[in-house]
């Protein structure tokens, strides 16, 4: 990531870690889900996190369907594969994503951040994974 990507991608990772409100949260992730678009052409976003996954599973497994058998190569392949995954994931966030929990949650705070975290963990894996090379 060029580092304005890099200094986006920090500020949404904290603004996701330390949200205080809906508000918050779903404006992160509708930033991310734009900074992702242009990979993903979904017009329906997931609305949980495993239709997240499933999503990013789908489309990685029908980019790339043969592995080079050479092994430097297939491990800078696996390398792409889950920043690529991690790319496609953050273009699939929106409001859609926590709409179902905010439809039976009113909790702010540490409350509402911990009741979010299984939601939020693909979303949270997939910055971590495009930070972890800086």
């Amino acid at each position: 990531a060029s580092r304005q990507g890099e200094t986006f991608l920090r500020c949404a990772h904290h603004a996701l870690k330390k949200a205080v409100d809906m508000d918050t949260v779903v404006d992160t992730l509708n930033a991310l889900g734009e900074y992702g678009k242009p990979l993903c052409d979904e017009t329906v976003l997931p609305r949980s996190a495993q239709d997240l996954q499933q999503i990013v599973e789908s489309r990685i497994d029908s980019s790339n369907t043969a592995l080079d058998s050479d092994k430097p190569a297939a491990d800078k392949s696996a390398d792409d594969r889950d920043r690529q995954s991690a790319l496609i994931a953050l273009g699939l966030c929106g409001e859609p994503l926590v709409a179902p929990f905010f439809a039976k949650s009113d909790a702010v705070g540490s409350l509402m951040r911990r009741k979010l975290k299984p939601v939020l963990e693909p979303v949270f894996a997939a910055l971590e994974t495009l930070l972890k090379r800086h």
